[in-house]
């Protein structure tokens, strides 16, 4: 083998990177999985890229369903699910979340997308609304920036 150069000398070594661990906090809890069971209509708003990637990641599970309801304006997707097509969702995004070889990209928007999506079922589960007239849940994927004077408290 050949001496090395100086600037072969200078190249830092790779870093293996740990895989991510899941804590208690993270895991998958049963009562969410029920209460996303229970929904009977939700409506999901979404950018096309992130309706593509719930569909590449939770269209093979046994229980999500194509929605009878799909719409296109300007890039944002409003998709009609049921309650197993939520549920569906919310494991193949466990599963993708904590998934190394899936690539820390893809890691962290099945898991951004997990959590938003669980926070509004758990937020259902904790107060469910059973029977009668009432509008589907939402679930809008959409974070921007707060407006300027929204009265939150703002660096000077």
């Amino acid at each position: 083998m050949p001496p090395s150069t100086p600037e072969e000398d200078k190249r830092p070594e790779p870093v293996a990177r740990p895989e991510p661990q899941m804590s208690d906090d993270d895991s998958l809890d049963p009562e969410t999985l029920r209460a996303a069971a229970g929904i009977s209509a939700a409506v999901l708003h979404a950018h096309r890229d992130t309706w593509e990637f719930l569909v590449k990641h939770a269209g093979a599970d046994q229980h999500f369903h194509s929605p009878g309801a799909v719409s296109e304006t300007h890039g944002i997707v409003m998709a009609g699910l049921s309650g197993p097509s939520l549920v569906a969702i919310l494991t193949s995004l466990d599963d993708v979340r904590w998934d190394a070889e899936a690539g820390r990209g893809t890691q962290a928007i099945a898991h951004h997308l997990h959590k938003r999506i669980g926070d509004i079922v758990e937020e259902i589960a904790r107060d469910p609304h059973a029977g009668g007239d009432c509008d589907p849940v939402t679930i809008r994927i959409d974070d921007r920036l707060k407006p300027d004077g929204d009265g939150e408290d703002e660096p000077q």
